[in-house]
């Protein structure tokens, strides 16, 4: 029997994130503001799980991560090879969900995405290697050690970059995260301060309130969707204090509805004001994970037919801070109110990237607990600093 090698890296960095597993991006990139919250393989995470495809459900009290790279390198199997959807031996449900997902790669930014397919005997790696070196200049190509002559290589490499026009200020005191059980964790975050200014209070209009819901007879703000950087282009980050659905494809679709359904006269004028505060946790990760219900598995169709699938392994490092997000794209968030307003990142949310004015996202993180925040950890010399700063979410 043959052996197949599928092999799907993927890098998806954000704001600060340089380094992969397997290899090392040399590009400059900002120092990142924290080191990672996690760093290594996916099975040594408790409170988080990776997920194949936007419509896979959402297990009760965790965080959920999904990004574009694996469902890119199946479809592009799909339209390049077999010319039909993919049949695995013993049907395993992962390739149902991955033949029934749609196609991300046209709402990703053409610079952003790079994907490939192909047989080792036809020069696919030399291929990879010579499209990345035009398309991404500073990425060290993948290696594929022991690979046979006839072996298949899928590839992704998804990359972005969205560094903010303003960046936002560091937090000098802890934020308390608290997840759905009342846990609380501090976090460290970035944002505005009520006391924190800009020129011209240039910082306040640079997010934007993007959707506010309130309790009657009461003027604070129970569920938002911000905007992190409304200049950003072609990226666009969202941040969303929503109620989760069963899956995330549901909850960013019910996010995204809250936002068309909003009032555009409203929205369009969603500035912080003066006195508001925004506060975001620190993430940054870097997550190797195996798609174990894949790997070992024949391929039925033809021209892959008998073919082993060996590896499926997707790489992602991310990181958001106060600099921005690498996927290359900016969030804005803007709330104008005569009222002072916490817009306060401190309990369950939804964070997704996608191409300014696109249906889906490329990238989407179901953030239920700290496992993957920043935790706080207080510098030598600006604990006086921190004393004096107006304490977070207050």
């Amino acid at each position: 029997m043959k052996k197949i090698i599928l092999l799907v890296l993927v890098l998806a960095t954000v704001v600060a994130a340089s380094g992969i597993f397997w290899w090392q991006y040399t590009a400059p990139s900002p120092k990142p503001v924290t080191p990672p919250a996690f760093e290594g393989d996916s099975k040594d995470l408790k409170e988080t799980v990776i997920v194949p495809t936007l419509d896979a459900p959402i297990p009760a009290g965790k965080n959920v991560i999904w990004c574009a790279s694996l469902v890119s390198a199946w479809k592009k199997i799909e339209a390049d090879i077999t010319s039909a959807p993919l049949v695995l031996e013993g049907n395993p449900p992962i390739a149902d969900y991955l033949n029934k997902a749609i196609d991300p790669r046209p709402d990703i930014p053409p610079s952003s995405l790079y994907v490939a397919a192909g047989w080792n005997q036809d020069g696919i790696l030399q291929t990879i290697a010579s499209d990345l070196k035009k398309q991404f200049p500073g990425k060290t190509p993948p290696s594929f050690p022991g690979i046979t002559p006839e072996a298949f290589v899928a590839y992704c490499y998804l990359e972005a970059r969205i560094a903010f026009d303003l960046p936002y200020f560091q937090n000098n005191r802890p934020l308390a995260f608290t997840d759905r059980t009342g846990r609380k964790t501090e976090v460290s975050s970035f944002g505005i301060r009520p006391q924190d200014r800009s020129e011209n209070g240039k910082i306040h209009r640079q997010p934007h309130v993007l959707y506010t819901a309130r309790e009657e007879d009461d003027d604070r703000p129970v569920q938002w969707i911000m905007d992190l950087d409304r200049g950003s282009h072609p990226h666009q980050v969202i941040l969303a204090v929503i109620e989760p659905n069963s899956t995330l494809a549901e909850t960013v679709a019910d996010a995204e509805k809250k936002i068309a359904d909003y009032p555009p006269d409203t929205r369009r004028e969603g500035a912080l004001g003066s006195n508001d505060t925004l506060l975001v946790p620190d993430i940054v990760w870097n997550i190797a994970h195996h798609f174990t219900e894949l790997e070992g598995r024949v391929f039925q169709n033809a021209p892959l037919r008998k073919q082993l699938i060996e590896i499926v392994e997707q790489d992602t490092a991310f990181s958001l801070n106060r600099n921005g997000v690498e996927l290359r794209s900016e969030v804005k968030l803007e709330a104008k109110k005569s009222v002072p307003t916490d817009y306060v990142f401190d309990r369950p949310f939804l964070l997704y990237l996608k191409k300014r004015g696109a249906t889906q996202p490329y990238f989407a993180m179901w953030v239920e607990n700290a496992e993957l925040l920043a935790k706080w950890k207080p510098e030598a010399g600006n604990e006086a600093e921190a004393e004096a700063g107006t304490k977070a979410g207050n």
